[in-house]
């Protein structure tokens, strides 16, 4: 049998009490699922684009001065 890692099964265990929560949440479905896809950094922003070879320009669209991504960006 392969060796874990330490704390990898309390990681698994947190992790899923996470997504019991999210799922638990009282908003429509469409709602988590797009937190589900935050979290699992699959929302198409520039930046997941870029990485998947669909888009070469990063930047938002309005300023050109900072990369899109799924993040807020600091004020």
């Amino acid at each position: 049998m392969g060796q874990r890692e330490e704390g990898e099964g309390s990681d698994r265990m947190r992790r899923k009490k996470i997504w019991k929560s999210v799922w638990a949440l009282p908003y429509q479905g469409k709602v988590k699922h797009f937190v589900w896809k935050c979290l699992h950094d699959i929302v198409p922003v520039k930046d997941v684009l870029a990485r998947r070879n669909m888009v070469s320009d990063v930047l938002y669209p309005l300023c050109k001065e900072e990369e899109e991504s799924g993040s807020v960006p600091e004020p």
